[in-house]
């Protein structure tokens, strides 16, 4: 009888032939991988980012004004407010708070504040290299759903001959089907996209909503933003 150690357990062994290699620790590779990404690989996707500058209006211009550089400095992970049983045991997802940690200049007058910003929730990775996903405890997590909310990106143009990017505002909702308000500045066209299926002229869709004048359906649209807003 011996005792042997498997990675963090101990076990007592009764057999008589002695295992020629020592059993290594399967997992080391993915708890090594996400402890990178906690320490570094976070970080270092922020900065592909970073410095994130104003875009400054005309009349700022004519004040003085030059504008406000954002920087991401540090990122740090906080305690899990829930236990790994408790999240099984009430449906939740076993994660950590997410702290980063900005810098943001004003190039006008040179000041500089720095402060730490809470950016959400991030899984975290058990002692088991696993994840606890709304109660499911998973290996591998395909896809995290995004939170519902508003989303403005912009996407490359698909024509071969280039051209400015296509404007994409997501409303993602709690439950139901996506929708996609996309305007082409190439074509000068206005679009809207449900669930990611085909695309549809945007006030068709308004006149399918019950809007049959398009005077009205041109009111519901802002004709003055306000940059301070």
């Amino acid at each position: 009888m011996r005792k042997a150690s498997f990675a963090k357990r101990e076990r007592w062994v009764f057999g008589k032939v002695v295992e020629p290699l020592e059993i290594p620790n399967l997992i080391e590779i993915q708890t090594r991988s996400f402890q990178w990404f906690i320490d570094e690989g976070l970080l270092s996707v922020l900065k592909k980012y970073s410095p994130i500058k104003s875009q400054i209006q005309r009349g700022d211009i004519r004040k003085g004004e030059k504008g406000f550089t954002l920087d991401f400095v540090s990122t740090r992970v906080g305690k899990p407010k829930h236990g790994i049983q408790e999240c099984k045991d009430k449906g939740l997802t076993y994660s950590v708070p997410l702290y980063v940690t900005v810098r943001i200049a004003d190039l006008a007058s040179g000041e500089i504040k720095e402060e730490e910003a809470f950016f959400g929730y991030l899984p975290y990775m058990t002692d088991n290299a696993s994840f606890v996903i709304n109660g499911a405890e998973r290996v591998i997590v395909n896809q995290l759903v995004r939170s519902p909310g508003v989303y403005f990106v912009d996407e490359p143009t698909k024509s071969s001959g280039g051209g400015l990017p296509i404007l994409v505002a997501h409303f993602l909702p709690v439950k139901g089907a996506w929708l996609e308000i996309l305007l082409n500045p190439n074509k000068n066209i206005l679009q809207v996209r449900i669930d990611r299926r085909r695309k549809m002229n945007l006030f068709l869709f308004f006149k399918a909503m019950g809007y049959v004048d398009d005077l009205e359906i041109l009111k519901l649209f802002v004709h003055e933003v306000d940059a301070n807003d």
